[in-house]
């Protein structure tokens, strides 16, 4: 009979032992669960810009040289807009279309604080293609476009922008 007895304290034991370890793994589970869901929800914020069609506005270019010194300014109003598959960059009156390539987005705070790199290849007026990269960066509300472009006069454009925001 003792033996009957200490088996069957045995079997609550490990009863009580395995329940405590499915709540350990179920607590895990949660947390788990819910670290899942906090990364995709800040996913889509810092990425979620992206997606959207964007509009830029700028009243001059600054050309620059390799220092990062201007050489000149273009006074031409600009205007660019874009989404994840193309893009229209307005020169005074002189549109140029293109297609993005790639485009990468960190923002911490949507249109204030991050940054958005483009790579894209408009296609100039001539009907010839020029590859560029394109960044966006912003700082303390300050947004500043850099415009990279290869067989371009100006290797480094920077552009302060007026307006930075979805193109509803």
């Amino acid at each position: 009979m003792l033996n009957l007895h200490s088996a069957f304290e045995k079997a609550i034991l490990d009863v009580h032992l395995v329940e405590h370890q499915f709540k350990q793994k179920y607590t895990v589970m949660k947390k788990l669960i819910l670290l899942i869901f906090f990364s995709i929800t800040l996913g889509t914020c810092i990425y979620g810009q992206c997606n959207k069609k964007i509009i830029l506005t700028g009243s001059s270019i600054e050309n620059l040289n390799a220092s990062d010194e201007v050489q000149n300014i273009d006074d031409r109003a600009i205007n660019i807009v874009y989404d994840s598959t193309v893009i229209t960059f307005t020169a005074g009156d002189i549109p140029l279309k293109g297609t993005v390539k790639t485009i990468s987005c960190d923002w911490k705070i949507p249109f204030k604080e991050g940054k958005t790199v483009l790579k894209v290849t408009l296609t100039r007026t001539d009907e010839t293609t020029v590859d560029g990269t394109l960044t966006i960066v912003s700082k303390a509300g300050k947004n500043v476009l850099i415009a990279e472009f290869d067989g371009s006069d100006y290797k480094k454009q920077r552009l302060t922008l007026e307006k930075f925001e979805e193109n509803k």
